[in-house]
């Protein structure tokens, strides 16, 4: 798995908001990325927004967080940005996803003064979930925010932790932000995720 895209690559960056905007690395080094964005999407970002940067390999879909720094005043402008974390592969497209009804509690992980947003399970799989949640925190619209995950099935309940993909407002009157999450991996207690996965399909 390559830590960096390649100069010359096409990406796909997710912003704030769970946009997805296409891409070309245009310059790549070990501490900064060059981002040429098409389709005049530039002008959609900010200083320090915080994106994550995504391509595919063999091994899935690789996710890199990264904080923008600033545009240069030529056109076709080039966005720079740092990498602020180790990329992983998103490899939740790779696994069955199962529609299961039960709740889950978000905390974030480095926001303990924020209580737990609660909300519905949408779908979930091996390697993450999809929910629905009542709270719209902001620092949840933060690529690879880390989040402890409190999952409760119909036939049984687990602790889990992970990061937030991205969010996004959903039109429903009672939940407020739909989110995509992946677990850390190795996944905590597999063996136990995978029968609350097996024991829901069967109820």
């Amino acid at each position: 798995m390559s830590r960096r895209p390649a100069a010359g690559a096409d990406v796909v960056v997710r912003d704030q908001s769970g946009g997805s905007h296409r891409a070309r690395m245009v310059d790549v080094n070990a501490e900064r990325l060059g981002l040429q964005f098409v389709e005049g999407a530039d002008a959609t970002f900010h200083q320090r927004d915080r994106i994550l940067v995504t391509w595919p390999e063999p091994v899935g879909v690789i996710c890199l967080p990264a904080v923008l720094l600033e545009q240069s005043p030529e056109r076709p402008a080039v966005w720079l940005a740092d990498a602020v974390g180790d990329p992983w592969p998103e490899q939740r497209r790779q696994y069955p996803r199962a529609t299961i009804s039960g709740t889950v509690g978000l905390r974030p992980r480095l926001r303990p003064d924020l209580p737990t947003a609660t909300g519905v399970l949408l779908d979930l799989s091996e390697v993450g979930l999809r929910c629905a949640v009542e709270q719209d925190y902001p620092e949840f619209a933060v690529p690879a925010t880390a989040a402890d995950i409190d999952l409760a099935l119909d036939v049984g309940a687990l602790t889990l932790t992970g990061k937030i993909l991205y969010g996004r407002p959903t039109a429903s009157a009672e939940h407020r932000l739909e989110l995509v999450v992946v677990f850390d991996r190795p996944v905590r207690q597999l063996e136990a995720l995978r029968d609350l996965i097996r024991r829901s399909q069967l109820a």
